[in-house]
């Protein structure tokens, strides 16, 4: 196993055990650290990687967590002209954005 799929695979794992549990940065790199994963650039490169493939999310405020497969969401949503979109959750969290074409798409097959 490559160097960065080791540290893809561990970094996952850490987020597996408490599936629920969001982490901060440096949560995950004391983990990492103590699983010898890698050093902190690595880590860095790990978590972008591993948003950008939606295995994990972020709330924009440095805290991560484990995505979750058929979320489902309850609020009011509202697209712009560019193809954005956003959801305004009737719970007291702050608004999330989507991003066409993927989730835009689905949120209006889902409605029609």
């Amino acid at each position: 196993m490559a160097q960065n799929e080791k540290i893809l695979a561990g970094v996952l794992e850490i987020f597996r055990h408490n599936p629920q549990k969001q982490f901060r940065v440096d949560q995950i790199e004391r983990e990492a650290r103590r699983d010898r994963l890698g050093n902190f650039t690595e880590l860095i490169k790990a978590l972008s990687f591993l948003e950008h493939e939606k295995k994990i999310i972020t709330d924009g405020k440095g805290q991560y967590k484990l995505a979750q497969e058929n979320t489902i969401v309850e609020g009011n949503f509202r697209a712009n002209d560019k193809g954005f979109g956003f959801v305004k959750l009737m719970m007291k969290k702050p608004m999330m954005s989507l991003s066409p074409p993927t989730i835009l798409n689905t949120l209006l097959m889902a409605t029609e």
